[in-house]
């Protein structure tokens, strides 16, 4: 995608509860969305912010879409020649999203702006972004593994690695890729004693 995610439903048409209160916010635990510093107005450029159930969902990106994952942002940086540099060429250069004047060009055309987040602290705006990130394909859904995120600062060319205990609800950007669906896992009981019309587990 060339902008940040701002769906309020899941791929299945079902909502995602929107969340205004700093209060809730803090200790919901169900999937939640809001917008940057609680304005619907800033939906347009910077999308919404997303907390961890939601992301670990499965469901959040359009159908034949996926929540990148620790590889694809660590491809995507090694393409734009590093970590250390790709920071500046993933964000928007025009000064007036920023509170504090950007080092970016955008040269990649990923044009980032700073939607900042939401934590327990409120919200921050206008001098930082960070996207959330699987931190590997093979457990995507399973919340225990920590919080994975991509962060990108005013002030440093650099992309970031960040990561946080699960019980951190932070509120962060989503950008979609193309690519297969994140399937929901299904553990099952080996059927024992079976007689053709009844069973044990």
């Amino acid at each position: 995608m060339a902008s940040n995610l701002r769906t309020t439903k899941y791929r299945d048409g079902s909502e995602i509860t929107y969340i205004t209160d700093g209060t809730k916010w803090n200790t919901y635990t169900a999937s939640a969305y809001c917008w940057p510093i609680n304005n619907i107005e800033k939906k347009i450029y910077y999308g919404g912010l997303y907390n961890k159930s939601t992301i670990y969902s499965g469901r959040i990106c359009p159908n034949g879409w996926k929540v990148p994952t620790t590889n694809d942002f660590e491809n995507l940086s090694a393409y734009l020649g590093g970590m250390n540099i790709a920071g500046k060429k993933m964000k928007v250069a025009d000064a007036s999203f920023w509170i504090e004047g950007p080092n970016g060009d955008n040269s990649s055309g990923f044009s980032a702006y700073p939607a900042g987040q939401r934590s327990s602290n409120g919200f921050t705006f206008g001098n930082e972004v960070k996207f959330w990130a699987y931190k590997n394909v093979s457990n995507s859904t399973n919340q225990d593994n920590g919080v994975i995120f991509y962060s990108l600062y005013h002030d440093d060319e650099a992309m970031q690695t960040e990561e946080y205990a699960t019980n951190i609800n932070y509120g962060l950007s989503v950008r979609c890729i193309v690519g297969e669906q994140n399937i929901p896992i299904v553990i099952t009981t080996p059927i024992a004693n079976y007689t053709g019309t009844s069973a044990t587990f």
